[in-house]
């Protein structure tokens, strides 16, 4: 398409000299030309005008800015940016017509080759990349270059390389673009040279001024990282340099008080992962060295070092049986915190790896026993007491990494767990994160219950560890069932499918619930604990699952019932809530549940009354006249407020049971309403009344407020009833009293004066004995009598005078205005 007019094309561009444009039109002109002799059958010729083009690009990149622009312009950046990108289009021009076998002219070809080496040692990097990329195509073709053009290009850096003070940033980096490009011409020692230089930058009192700045931004810090960058384009026998390099890290990071991380560490990177086998061996010589250690596993978690985990992966049983054989238990710790950060810094990398790692992490768990056997009789300068917990959360938590990948092997959770909770291990979050989004929300039904039959087994166990039990009941078992017993499965559900019970369900029922091995005689403090938890799984399995559970209730209930005579609060506690929702679900004789409602009423310890308040809840909807009739519960309420009363501690949880349920002791409440009162004045006599107190105080209130209010509107509505009623009565009685007067009347006779009086005085008496007894029927309605009400309304405005800060700025002086 272009050939037929190619006269038209190339006219304008070479009808006039480059230099005599403006720097776009100069740009435009060599894009062109450069897209036209990358053409595969290109209509370009090397004649003079082409030859012409390309020495005024030449002469382009090699010029000065002075001398291509005004010196008034030099400074302004789009300027600036015009010349960067005509330098940049000149050097792929000239780069693209060196690879053309057709360009003979071998003077020109030296002298772009020499002005692409002057070229890498730019200040801007946009060119050197260019130049480098000319360089590398060049070279590509023919690797051999001329020995006086590599002299001459050369030359420049290697005599920077003289002395220490004349190394730039730009020096080193166009030395790094040639070691990529002519590193066989290149010898190692110039990395001798190179490190004796970083030394002499290095000097620690230099090195200490400047660890009180930012280190990226100090022009020591950054020669210093430049010359790190070369080591790893240096000739294979570079790895000689592997000891004074890391020797020379930890000299500087030591004297810059940079101990986590230092802008030398990527650079050497590169080095340590191009000789990842010579890495290995010497950290196999220096495994027991947490200095290099700590930088070892450092290295492996960069991205930069594929080759050094791939060579880590291959030699860790070697590095096992170092830690095995060392006899110096301060060593063997060293090695082990080591390796398990190096583990860790692994874990983000290999999960197949991860996932056949098993035997190593035994071997790990035996060996941090070990240590920690070791710990207790080590001195006071082993450096174990100031590492160990760490070491132990790490190898946790890389652990846990390894249980993520093998999540079909669950009866490794289970022996980690019992690992941890063993041997006084305390668990990491990331464990317990595990434990709830892995475990306790399983996917599926038919997952949870496969966690639950392996758990449940290790439960009832008899040689298992019983803190382990407690452990797994607390945070997995129960959690399981909570989360499913939420989720609602219609057909499928971790309790079994149809009419067959899941296992590990019949395994309870017949090892727990039925079994009756947890005998209440055993009593201490771990126990007790189990027996919490146990109840705890019974409650939520009622709670969630009554159907299921409706053939064991006979279990459930002599179960939960065996724990009531317990002298542990907390279990006993425990075991009536149980015992509520064994009510709640399957019902119970009304002899039964107000037992459990006045054992409830009775207790009044302060460690267990959030307890006694949750049953006193759930127990509240059945304290119907159906469940229990004549209203049992008031007398029983009312007896247990006149016995204990004269203390209102002790009765802290009636009253905040009527707060809650009010509705219950409404039509009742002219019983209670003298002892709330008493014990309003109670609850805050005291100076330093507790603000619980306060507030049940304030609650109370509130309470005969609402009773009253309620009161108010039935009153109204029966008012109107009555008036209605009344008329309506009236009515009744007017026409009885007619149909009376029309019985005593004679047809025919005449009646004498005194009848006449008599009659009359029957009629009124029957009609005053009628309209005096009124309707029958109607209901009295209680108020509150005015001292009582003078009462209530003393202790509100008491309490709103007696409140630390103004009324109206606190929440209970608010209430109490408002009530």
């Amino acid at each position: 398409m272009i050939t037929p007019s190619k006269s038209i094309l190339l006219a304008p561009i070479f009808g006039k000299p480059l230099r005599a444009l403006p720097f776009h039109m100069q740009i435009g002109n060599i894009d062109a030309i450069t897209f036209c002799l990358g053409l595969n059958d290109t209509f370009l010729e090397f004649n003079d005008e082409l030859n012409r083009l390309l020495s005024e690009a030449l002469a382009l990149v090699d010029a000065d800015d002075e001398s291509l622009v005004n010196v008034n312009n030099i400074t302004d950046h789009t300027t600036t940016e015009q010349l960067t990108r005509l330098r940049i289009v000149c050097i792929d021009l000239l780069s693209l017509a060196l690879t053309k076998k057709e360009f003979s002219n071998s003077q020109v070809r030296i002298r772009i080759l020499s002005v692409f080496f002057k070229t890498l040692c730019s200040r801007n990097a946009k060119i050197i990349n260019a130049a480098h990329n000319g360089l590398k195509r060049v070279l590509s073709q023919n690797s051999k270059l001329p020995k006086e053009l590599l002299q001459s290009g050369l030359r420049p850096m290697l005599m920077n390389l003289s002395d220490y003070k004349k190394l730039t940033v730009s020096g080193l980096e166009a030395l790094a673009r040639l070691l990529e490009l002519l590193i066989s011409y290149f010898k190692v020692e110039i990395g001798r040279k190179l490190l004796d230089h970083l030394m002499a930058w290095a000097q620690p009192p230099v090195l200490q001024r400047i660890s009180l700045q930012e280190l990226e931004s100090n022009s020591t810090i950054q020669i210093i990282v430049a010359i790190f960058k070369i080591f790893h384009l240096l000739p294979p026998q570079a790895h000689t340099f592997m000891k004074e390099l890391m020797e020379t890290l930890l000299f500087l990071e030591t004297n810059l008080r940079r101990h986590y991380s230092s802008p030398f560490r990527k650079p050497l990177s590169r080095f340590l992962n191009r000789f990842a086998d010579y890495s290995i061996a010497f950290m196999k010589e220096h495994i027991g060295s947490r200095n290099y250690g700590s930088r070892f596993s450092y290295f492996i978690g960069l991205d930069e070092c594929s080759n050094l985990r791939d060579e880590f992966k291959k030699n860790i049983d070697s590095f096992m049986e170092l830690i095995e054989n060392e006899a110096n238990n301060d060593v063997k710790y060293s090695i082990l915190v080591n390796i398990v950060e190096s583990l860790e810094s692994l874990s983000k990398y290999d999960d197949e790896w991860f996932a056949s790692s098993g035997d190593i992490f035994k071997k790990l768990g035996k060996i941090t026993m070990e240590c920690m056997n070791y710990e207790k009789s080590s001195s006071v300068s082993s450096p174990i007491h100031f590492q160990l917990d760490q070491s132990i959360e790490r190898l946790q938590n890389v652990y846990t990494r390894y249980l993520k990948v093998n999540k079909k092997k669950f009866s490794n959770v289970i022996e980690f767990a019992n690992f941890l909770v063993r041997n006084g291990i305390p668990v990491i979050q990331e464990f317990t994160t595990f434990l709830l989004e892995d475990v306790v929300k399983a996917e599926t039904a038919e997952t949870a219950r496969e966690y639950l039959d392996q758990l449940v087994q290790f439960v009832v166990g008899s040689d298992n560890n019983l803190i382990t039990k407690i452990y797994l009941l607390h945070n997995a078992i129960i959690p399981i069932c909570y989360y499913n017993g939420l989720r609602k499965y219609e057909q499928v559900t971790m309790l079994g499918v149809g009419e067959e019970d899941a296992p590990w369900l019949l395994t309870i029922v017949d090892e727990i619930w039925r079994s009756g091995t947890e005998s209440p005689k055993l009593e201490s403090f771990i126990f007790d604990k189990y027996r919490v938890e146990l109840l705890q799984l019974t409650s939520v399995l009622i709670q969630f699952f009554p159907d299921r559970l409706i053939k064991f209730k006979k279990e459930i209930i002599k179960f939960c019932w065996n724990f009531i005579s317990l002298e542990d609060n907390m279990s006993k506690q425990v075991a009536y809530i149980s015992t509520v929702y064994f009510i709640k679900a399957f019902g119970a004789p009304s002899k039964l549940i107000m037992q459990v409602f006045v054992a409830l009423l009775k207790a009044n310890h302060g460690d267990v009354k959030y307890m006694v308040k949750q049953s006193l809840d759930l127990l509240a909807p059945l304290l119907t006249e159906e469940s229990v009739p004549h209203a049992e519960y008031i007398n029983w309420t009312r007896r247990i407020l006149s016995e204990d009363g004269f203390s209102v501690t002790q009765v802290t949880n009636i009253y905040q049971f009527i707060v809650n349920h009010p509705d219950l002791f409404y039509s009742y409440r002219d019983q209670f309403i003298p002892n709330i009162l008493a014990a309003m004045g109670k609850l805050t006599v005291a100076n330093n009344a507790a603000t619980e107190n306060q507030i049940l105080a304030i609650d109370l209130a509130e309470i005969i407020l609402q009773w009253e209010v309620k009161c108010k509107f039935e009153s109204e509505n029966i008012a109107g009833k009555q008036r209605s009623e009344i008329e309506a009565y009236q009515d009744a009685s007017s026409r009885e009293v007619s149909a009376l007067e029309n019985t005593l009347e004679f047809p025919g006779k005449s009646v004498s004066n005194e009848s006449e009086a008599d009659v009359d005085k029957m009629d009124v008496d029957v009609h005053h004995k009628l309209t005096d007894s009124g309707p029958p029927g109607l209901p009295k309605v209680y108020s509150v009598p005015i001292c009582q009400r003078d009462t209530c309304i003393t202790f509100l405005i008491r309490f709103a005078c007696i409140c630390s800060q103004r009324a109206s700025e606190n929440e209970l002086g608010r209430r109490a205005l408002l009530a």
